[in-house]
């Protein structure tokens, strides 16, 4: 059996920093090409790259003006709701001459698509969170070949944290519950600490939030060095057999650089948050990057033949068959549960 290759629901496709007023970024999102530009008044549009007018990619010389992007080859220029407002020429555009858009949020620091297999509107978002307390996101971007499902269902397979990460004690603290997109569960677990190993084992509880397939924030704590830090693992489909995924992190700024190290007090603290934060992400990556090998040449199994200690992944994958419209029965948004 071979999953459907794009999923309903969010995806991010970089950070809200990476794209200012009147600037555009492209992407390869589910299969296609995607230009997303900020206009002057901060909101956020995305359309089809192609004009349809001969075809050119305007994520490839083209620009923005007047909150329009404008074709490099004749000068077509589209609103952000993807309909052609002038020509090069100063005729009258030609009324078939419309792109396709997609919904586009401006989120927690991130720039985020919607995908629907029918076409539909969201009728979900992930939830807006404050930021006064915690550090700007820092990103890394990683590439592997596989399935946006199957990177997120990391968060659930407990029995690989050991095996493939090197955790110890690894435990639910709370099981996993599912409201409609939303899945939570938290766990706790050991590991020596991957930076300096001098230092004591970290003693972490992870809270993991994931709303669809290509948002997931863990909320963790380090019981030990008492601070916190969110982190984002957010896969994008590529064009069906790639998936982008961007690793973010967010350390809180009330965190005391003693209780890691008393080096670590003399630092100004903007740097030692800047340290923080990149080591964390790195750790992360890393731990990331070990999965790679796994994901890129394992197939999806289904029925899995789980036994005890795998964690709740016959949940999880009930939980995933809602963004298929190839799974779902009934109303929209109601998943099987076969």
């Amino acid at each position: 059996m071979s999953l459907p290759p794009f999923p309903d629901g969010w995806y991010a496709v970089g950070l809200s920093d990476e794209l200012p007023r009147n600037a555009m970024i492209t992407r390869t999102f589910c299969g296609d090409e995607v230009v997303i530009f900020r206009k002057s008044d901060g909101d956020l549009a995305a359309v089809d790259a192609y004009c349809p007018h001969l075809g050119a990619h305007m994520g490839k010389g083209g620009h923005i003006k007047e909150d329009t992007l404008v074709c490099p080859f004749h000068a077509f220029r589209f609103d952000g709701d993807g309909k052609c407002v002038a020509t090069g020429y100063g005729t009258k555009p030609p009324p078939k001459a419309l792109l396709k858009t997609w919904p586009v949020l401006d989120l927690n620091g991130l720039v985020m698509l919607y995908h629907d297999g029918e076409g539909a509107l969201p009728a979900w978002e992930p939830p807006k969170m404050g930021w006064e307390d915690w550090t700007p996101l820092q990103a890394h971007r990683l590439e592997a070949e596989s399935h946006p499902q199957e990177t997120t269902e990391n968060s659930v397979d407990l029995g690989h944290l050991s095996v493939v990460h090197g955790y110890e004690a690894v435990d639910i603290l709370e099981p996993l519950e599912v409201d409609g997109p939303y899945l939570t569960a938290k766990y706790t677990m050991t590991r020596v600490n991957p930076w300096l190993k001098a230092l004591p084992a970290i003693v972490t509880s992870f809270r993991v939030h994931v709303w669809g397939l290509g948002y997931s924030m863990v909320e963790i704590y380090t019981q030990n060095f008492d601070f916190n830090f969110r982190l984002f693992i957010l896969p994008m489909p590529i064009d069906g057999e790639r998936v982008a995924i961007r690793i973010a992190v967010s350390v809180r700024k009330d965190c005391a650089p003693a209780n890691i190290s008393p080096a670590l007090a003399l630092l100004p603290r903007s740097f030692f948050l800047r340290f923080l934060r990149k080591a964390t992400l790195d750790g992360v990556a890393n731990d990331v990057r070990q999965d790679f090998d796994i994901w890129q040449h394992k197939k999806y199994v289904q029925p899995p033949l789980l036994v005890k200690g795998d964690g709740p992944i016959g949940p999880y994958r009930r939980y995933c068959r809602q963004f298929y419209p190839e799974f779902r029965t009934g109303s929209r948004g109601a998943a099987t549960v076969s």
